[in-house]
């Protein structure tokens, strides 16, 4: 489940605007919960690390994702 959610994400943040990127960080709201609930907080802290570093440039992205203390 977490792959088809870690797709959509990347979906939604390519569309680069505004609204994409407000998707992606509500879809990580969940992909967080499935990561928690599999008992891999690590896991879902090492992914939103990734996400950053492959998007750094998009400063409005970087913006909601430390609104979000991720």
């Amino acid at each position: 489940m977490i792959p088809l959610y870690q797709r959509e994400i990347e979906s939604a943040v390519g569309r680069k605007n505004n609204h994409g990127y407000a998707e992606a960080v509500a879809l990580l709201g969940e992909v967080e919960e499935l990561f928690s609930a599999a008992g891999d907080a690590a896991g879902f802290t090492d992914y939103v690390a990734t996400v950053r570093r492959a998007h750094r440039p998009k400063r409005n992205f970087m913006a909601l994702l430390a609104a979000h203390d991720w």
